[in-house]
């Protein structure tokens, strides 16, 4: 059994610990007003299709219960008990043994409450057709930021939490500090945003606003590449590789940063490839384009292949097609809008709207449709899968 060989000799103890505390458990209603755990429960995708990570803070030092199983069935297919990692009283766990694919639900049980949540183990690398949301800048209006949770789950987006969320970074106001993620990101009076949560892993991007604060690190603990130089890293998602940059870390033209990327993208045997960043190169303002970016990480994209590269900072949306790299800045998920440029260069349509991406994959097929609020689809594309260069000068900083 998986629990025998989690925690060895000691599974007796903790079947009783489970029994004598499932005793005192009473469900409440996920739909409350006011969410009872201070943050989570909340997912992250670890890199392995048979692996899911569920985080969670308390605001007590109680001892907790984690179990999951396939959904539809009553049979357990594992359980844990978790003691706080620190003095903010964090629990995480990362379940095992799940079935690429499949379709898990689990519960958090803490002293008289229960907290659930479900997800979709990641597929494998053979599997064909895979979607998923992409939004980013959430800060600052987290009512908008609920609204717009409650969309991508209605009917008109899908009515099923996605599987697999990306995050263009800039999750709060000040990253530095617990009392924003609490308002902003993690708040307890969103509870559309909290159940979005709790039933699809969020991978992030290190946004302006994050800083080099540690809560970054300590809220999303992936497997960074050096995580003290820099929270870059990358992860395959059945037939897509994403890879994941750290722009407000070492990101310069001769840093091990962008030496990792070669060799990342020069690795990889997937055949969609996405790069997710924060600062894009190609956007509609009102930032400037990001020149490392142009002078830089542009020709590797076009050198390996990159169909897609994925932006926020910008708050709003915009695309562009440069040397047959689409590039895409989502970053209307709740900061204050920004009034787009459509003069930038190589930007094809630039919309100042709240909204979300939702990407699907299917063979060599790829689209995009960005939706706004009111599930109204406000541009949807054909990304190439083929990228074809052609011999335009590409560094154009506006």
């Amino acid at each position: 059994m998986m629990v025998e060989r989690t925690y060895g000799s000691s599974f007796n103890t903790i079947k009783w610990i489970y029994i004598v505390l499932s005793a005192l458990f009473c469900v409440v209603d996920a739909q409350a007003d006011v969410w009872p755990m201070r943050k989570g429960p909340y997912l992250i995708y670890p890199g392995n299709p048979t692996d899911m990570m569920v985080l969670w803070q308390m605001d007590d030092p109680s001892t907790c219960v984690l179990e999951w199983r396939r959904a539809g069935t009553e049979a357990l297919a594992g359980y844990a008990v978790t003691e706080p990692r620190d003095l903010t009283y964090a629990h995480r766990y990362v379940m095992t043994d799940l079935e690429p694919g499949a379709a898990y639900t689990y519960a958090v049980h803490e002293n008289n409450r229960t907290h659930t949540g479900q997800f979709r183990a990641a597929p494998t690398s053979e599997t064909q057709s895979v979607e998923f949301i992409a939004l980013g800048d959430s800060r600052t209006y987290t009512d908008e930021f609920n609204r717009l949770a409650d969309q991508i789950c209605s009917p008109s987006a899908g009515a099923m939490p996605p599987d697999l969320i990306i995050h263009t970074g800039d999750f709060t106001t000040y990253g530095a500090y617990h009392s924003y993620w609490d308002r902003e990101y993690f708040s307890r009076y969103h509870p559309a945003l909290r159940r979005l949560q709790a039933s699809t892993p969020i991978q992030p991007v290190a946004g302006n606003h994050e800083t080099t604060a540690p809560l970054f690190n300590q809220f999303f603990p992936l497997p960074y590449i050096d995580e003290g130089l820099g929270r870059y890293y990358a992860f395959d998602y059945g037939p897509i590789h994403f890879t994941v940059l750290d722009q407000y870390n070492a990101f310069t033209t001769d840093s091990a940063q962008l030496e990792w990327l070669e060799q990342d993208l020069a690795q990889t045997d997937r055949p969609w490839k996405i790069l997710v960043l924060h600062h894009p190169g190609w956007g509609a303002g009102t930032h400037p384009n990001h020149p490392v970016v142009q002078s830089h990480v542009q020709p590797l994209c076009e050198r390996f292949g990159v169909q897609l590269v994925l932006g926020g900072h910008n708050h709003n949306y915009s695309r562009a097609m440069v040397r047959g790299v689409t590039h895409v800045v989502t970053g209307g998920a709740g900061a204050p809008k920004y009034i787009p440029d459509q003069s930038y260069p190589f930007i094809i349509r630039a919309l100042a709207v709240t909204h979300f991406c939702r990407v699907r994959v299917s063979g060599q097929q790829m689209s995009v449709q960005a939706i706004d609020l009111s599930g109204h689809v406000i541009e949807s594309v054909r990304v190439p899968f083929e990228v074809r260069p052609g011999t335009a000068p590409v560094w154009q900083l506006f």
